[in-house]
């Protein structure tokens, strides 16, 4: 056999092992392991520009949104801060209003004390005129009267002797006077046969603590000679 009848080397297998199953050594011949496939490639559905887009809308949302709580916070506040205000004004025109009161309770108060321990004083320096004026208004119209009766204090009989004077004769006789300490300087009581009148300046306080009792002021009491008359 020549060169050139030689036959042809064998070819190397491509494989670890030949799949011959029943080879001497009883190994198995396997192909050799697939690499894996590579993960699939998505491509994105929004561009670049979309993106962009919704990313500044959802800021202007936001944005928005943002401004209006804080324009209902601000109004709320606002709110808060006024009724809080309105309160105080309230509270502190009420607290003005009750020392304003009190002041002027205290005031009047200090007044009625005072024109309650005068009261005796004026009406024994000022009572012989008031006898008098009384005694000129009521007694010239009882000129057809048989008997009338003057009672009064003897710190204001000459005074009334004065008055007395100036009537007529006639009805001067039937005048009988009466001096007493139970009537009190400037009181007078006059009495005739179907009536009589009198001026009682204990009923006259009693007249001023009334009117002032309707306002919630209490008046003193006389002393106990004014309150005899």
């Amino acid at each position: 056999m020549n060169a050139h009848s030689r036959p042809p080397p064998a070819r190397p297998l491509h494989r670890l092992f030949a799949e011959e199953f029943d080879a001497q050594s009883g190994i198995t011949v396997l192909d050799p392991p697939e690499p894996p496939d590579e993960p699939e490639t998505i491509a994105p559905s929004f561009t670049q520009e979309a993106l962009e887009t919704a990313r500044e809308a959802a800021y202007a949302e936001g944005y928005s949104r943002g401004l209006s709580q804080a324009a209902q916070d601000r109004a709320e506040i606002g709110g808060q801060l006024l009724a809080g205000i309105a309160q105080r004004l309230a509270d502190a025109e009420a607290a003005a209003r009750e020392a304003a009161e009190a002041s002027a309770l205290a005031v009047a108060e200090l007044l009625i004390n005072t024109l309650a321990a005068l009261f005796p004083t004026l009406c024994a320096r000022h009572g012989a005129g008031e006898v008098a004026a009384l005694a000129r208004t009521v007694l010239p119209a009882l000129d057809r009267e048989p008997r009338i009766s003057l009672r009064v204090s003897p710190h204001v009989l000459p005074e009334l002797e004065a008055e007395l004077a100036r009537l007529d004769p006639e009805l001067r006789a039937r005048i009988a006077v009466i001096a007493t300490d139970a009537v009190a300087p400037g009181d007078i009581r006059i009495a005739w046969q179907d009536g009589g009148a009198r001026r009682d300046g204990a009923a006259l306080w009693a007249q001023i603590a009334a009117t002032l009792a309707e306002y919630g002021l209490a008046a003193p009491e006389l002393p106990a000679g004014e309150r005899n008359g």
